[in-house]
């Protein structure tokens, strides 16, 4: 199942500390080889992060990344697009915790981070600066959100002249 439904799972019942703990750091590592690797996913969301089910029964984690459409791959990233990148997932997650569909705490996010950089100084480095630049465009995100749905939902209620609703 995609990391957005486990996470939806995990916050409808309780899961072991060790599954919980696991799959974050899993999810951290695999991002590392993802960027350690060059490529650049165009589209990283927890809809993209494939996770066995097993997992949530506290088996090892073992987790696949989906949707390569518009991805790059590189000779190697640029910090800033790493951070970018990471950056996007965390929008989404964080989103889902703000509609109340999933509880991820700091130190979720925290094991996801270490697991991804284990030097100490660099990941502190990247969680300041994914939170800030996250605090400094969630504005523009959530009225881009609203803009959107909004407008979809105008589209759908019209109806041209002699057409009926399906």
């Amino acid at each position: 199942l995609d990391l957005g439904r486990a996470l939806e799972l995990m916050a409808s019942g309780p899961l072991p500390f060790a599954a919980r703990r696991n799959l974050f750091t899993a999810v951290g590592r695999t991002l590392r080889e993802v960027h350690r690797h060059g490529l650049l996913h165009a589209d990283l969301t927890p809809n993209n992060l494939l996770v066995q089910t097993a997992a949530l029964r506290g088996e090892p984690p073992r987790i696949w990344l989906l949707d390569l459409d518009g991805s790059e791959l590189r000779e190697s990233l640029a910090r800033m697009h790493c951070r970018a990148n990471l950056r996007r997932m965390y929008r989404h997650v964080d989103r889902r915790v703000r509609e109340g569909r999933i509880r991820v705490g700091r130190t979720d996010y925290l094991r996801v981070l270490r697991a991804y950089e284990p030097n100490r100084a660099r990941w502190k480095t990247i969680w300041r600066a994914i939170r800030r630049e996250h605090a400094r465009r969630r504005g523009l995100h959530g009225a881009g959100w609203l803009l959107e749905r909004s407008l979809s939902s105008r589209a759908r209620d019209r109806v041209a002249p002699g057409e009926s609703r399906p």
